[in-house]
């Protein structure tokens, strides 16, 4: 299989996550064809078998994602695999599929693919296309905006161009939430002539290692089971797991039957007033 540039948006301190996540991959998928795209200021070495180019970059969002993109064709389909999100199931024969056959095509009807179909990937809303063969029997679905540009995905340059190019002035921490990527995402329109999809069967669980900079219960263990030891710097832990995904019967439940849930949301509403 042909090697596939993968995309990792980070920094220095935020080492240990990056170490997971590549980690994490290499026992789920132990031939994986991803070379590892790491930005970093003063630390450029990390502790993993696959593959990693370093790219020497300053600190902020803009020019980190110009520093790791400038070498690549706009229309190259990399995999972005952001450190705050680690694999831990993987349906390795779909997407070993998937994968061959966009590295053979290089398909120029489809400038992205997700096969992590979740949250708000399973309401119908956020769809506009449905049951369209990718190949043999994959189905794919259109996606009407960015819903989980996050999540680890199979991404064209440009698309990452476009996204951080809208987004304007970036800064961290942030005063309020319309200042957050979350937000600036849901306020984006998505150009019609960008072609960004989601299998429609789930194909991957994610874990989220941080929230607002606490580790997760669940990365803790990772981390753990990896072998990484954790800087006195995350002192802040969030007593929670967190999960992106599942091999779910009802991912085809709630789009086909998506009319059915807004009525019982509205009912629910309706209860909630007495």
């Amino acid at each position: 299989m042909k090697n596939i540039n993968a995309i990792v948006l980070t920094y220095d301190r935020n080492r240990i996550f990056t170490e997971n996540m590549i980690k994490s991959y290499e026992k789920i998928w132990v031939d994986h064809p991803l070379i590892f795209h790491i930005p970093y200021q003063n630390l450029n070495k990390i502790d993993v078998k696959s593959k990693v180019i370093f790219h020497k970059s300053k600190p902020d969002i803009h020019s980190t994602i110009n520093t790791l993109l400038k070498n690549f064709n706009d229309n190259e389909m990399i995999y972005w695999c952001i450190d705050d999100k680690y694999p831990i199931k993987l349906d390795l024969k779909k997407i070993k599929e998937l994968l061959k056959f966009i590295k053979i095509n290089n398909h120029c009807n489809l400038d992205g693919l997700i096969f992590c179909r979740c949250r708000a990937l399973n309401h119908s809303f956020n769809i506009t296309n449905s049951n369209k063969n990718f190949f043999e029997n994959l189905k794919i679905l259109e996606r009407k905006g960015y819903h989980q540009i996050w999540i680890h995905q199979f991404l064209k340059v440009k698309i990452l161009k476009f996204l951080f190019n809208k987004f304007g002035k970036i800064k961290f921490p942030y005063k309020n939430n319309l200042e957050t990527l979350d937000f600036k995402i849901k306020k984006l329109n998505k150009p019609k002539n960008q072609k960004l999809f989601v299998t429609k069967k789930n194909f991957a669980i994610f874990g989220e290692s941080t929230v607002e900079g606490s580790i997760t219960l669940n990365c803790k263990k990772s981390l753990s089971t990896n072998k990484i030891r954790i800087p006195n710097k995350f002192k802040n832990y969030i007593n929670k797991k967190i999960y992106i995904g599942g091999f779910k019967i009802l991912n085809n439940f709630f789009f086909e039957n998506n009319y059915i849930l807004r009525i019982i949301c509205k009912f629910k509403n309706i209860f909630k007033q007495y």
